[in-house]
């Protein structure tokens, strides 16, 4: 799993991802912490919010350093799939960010933030979540 957390690339100025670790390992995955440090050398906390293992899994981005962390207090980073993954060979994998601001003034830049997230994502997911 923390293997292709390295293969995030960033895009742009976004950083991407040098290392991944475990700070917290829980049984039922809910609550499992990670210690990222991009490429950068910047730090933040990734936590596991939910797990359906053939629907869901969401985690928790805080911990951001400054700027960031002015900007925004979390990032939501949602996998969900469309389609029955027991009895349809075809599914799809969407990946989707909710970025929350620290105020309503930084809202514009958490949308700058979210579009080159959205490239960086494009990338990340052709190499993690390759065609049939």
């Amino acid at each position: 799993m923390l293997e292709n957390w390295v293969t995030f690339a960033g895009w742009g100025p976004l950083p991407g991802i040098k290392s991944a670790s475990f700070e917290r390992r829980t049984h039922d995955i809910v609550g499992t912490r990670f210690r990222v440090i991009s490429t950068n050398g910047d730090t933040h906390a990734e936590t596991i919010t939910r797990w359906d293992p053939t629907r869901l899994l969401e985690i928790r981005m805080d911990e951001f350093p400054r700027p960031l962390s002015w900007i925004a207090t979390c990032f939501v980073e949602r996998w969900s799939t469309e389609g029955d993954l027991a009895t349809d060979q075809h599914h799809t994998v969407v990946r989707s960010f909710e970025l929350h601001p620290t105020r309503l003034t930084t809202r514009p830049i958490l949308h700058l933030i979210r579009w080159m997230m959205s490239r960086a994502v494009e990338q990340h997911s052709a190499i993690v979540l390759p065609p049939p």
